[in-house]
């Protein structure tokens, strides 16, 4: 339920004792709360029965009312709801090479800001978050120029010039130039290729042409 940003169900107020069912709980109840806060149905449609999980009232654990509020219908008709934000968010990240494939490096930066990039062939991503409820700055060192801010990702940021601004818990993603290729880097066939040239400038006899015959099946 964190896609729609479901609270704990609480004891007695949503869950009655009496319809607790973690059997390690039920002996040490109200010292132990146990785990059924967090268990409880999926809600689907918000004015259904069972919130749409259920064909019937009775489920295992009973629905919290404020749940229904938080619905998958009913949050699928607000553009700003979470579970809107996160199919955005996931459809961003499909799009991003980096963060699909990429390697990772940790920056060192001051709390509360944690920041990495990550980095493929065709991208480097910075990526940085605040994990505190206060608003946190952040200026790009020069090493990171330039960063472009990345587009349909970055509801939670301002940034002026070189200066980024996260609201509390707020994040920001933004391209880095990709790094230079070293200049003897490239593809297998490219390296074979270099290969074979080099050993037909440099040998003409017959003892040769079973490296270039070797080199040739290789291809």
């Amino acid at each position: 339920g964190a896609e729609l940003a479901l609270t704990e169900a609480r004891i007695p107020e949503d869950i009655p004792v009496g319809q607790l069912q973690d059997p390690f709980v039920k002996p040490l109840y109200p010292d132990v709360v146990g785990r059924d806060g967090s268990r409880t149905p999926m809600p689907w449609q918000a004015t259904a029965v069972a919130a749409g999980f259920s064909n019937r009232e009775d489920t295992w654990l009973p629905i919290p009312e404020t749940h229904r509020s938080r619905a998958v219908d009913a949050q699928t008709q607000d553009p700003s709801s979470l579970l809107n934000t996160w199919r955005r968010m996931l459809h961003w990240r499909n799009r991003q090479p980096a963060l699909m494939q990429g390697d990772c490096t940790i920056l060192d930066t001051e709390e509360p800001i944690f920041a990495f990039i990550r980095e493929a062939p065709q991208q480097r991503l910075l990526c940085m978050f605040n994990l505190s409820e206060e608003t946190a700055y952040f200026e790009l060192p020069e090493e990171m120029h330039p960063c472009l801010t990345a587009t349909g990702a970055n509801p939670a940021m301002k940034r002026n010039g070189d200066m980024l601004r996260l609201r509390g818990y707020g994040y920001f993603f933004g391209n880095l130039q990709p790094r230079t290729q070293p200049a003897n880097s490239g593809s297998g066939k490219d390296l074979i290729e270099d290969r074979q040239e080099r050993l037909e400038a440099s040998c003409s006899s017959e003892a040769c042409d079973a490296a270039k015959q070797e080199v040739t099946s290789a291809r």
